[in-house]
């Protein structure tokens, strides 16, 4: 979860660098791999329609499993996202993943919650609350 500034604080991430990479290996093995970078004029990136279109918090949660995790794919679908939040997912070859964008983390955070519920198949522990 990566939040650029804080609107009701009146924060705004405009100009910087913000990079992130990590990657999910078994063994040796690399199963799954993210990279993002944004540089300079971060805000017309995020701005942008083809970019963020405007928003203010980007999402990505990941799960691996050795089994297919289509029907969870589809149960995470049918979770509703609230106006001004955008949700895809995606699964294939034992992979899941969810990505999110919001203008604002209140609108997205309940969302998340409820799919990372579902992910886990439990409830959330307190410190994981959203």
């Amino acid at each position: 979860l990566v939040v650029f500034g804080r609107k009701a604080s009146g924060e705004v991430l405009a100009k910087g660098h913000v990079q992130d990479r990590w990657q999910v290996t078994h063994g040796a093995r690399i199963i799954h791999a993210e990279a993002f970078r944004l540089t300079d004029d971060i805000r017309a990136s995020l701005n942008h329609q083809a970019g963020a279109d405007q928003a203010g918090v980007m999402a990505t949660l990941v799960m691996v499993a050795p089994e297919d995790l289509s029907p969870l794919a589809q149960s995470l679908r049918n979770i509703e996202v609230p106006e001004g939040a955008r949700m895809e997912i995606s699964s294939w070859e034992g992979k899941l993943v969810v990505r999110g964008l919001a203008a604002e983390l209140h609108v997205i955070k309940p969302t998340i919650g409820k799919i990372l519920a579902q992910m886990t198949s439990m409830p959330l522990p307190r410190s994981w609350a959203f």
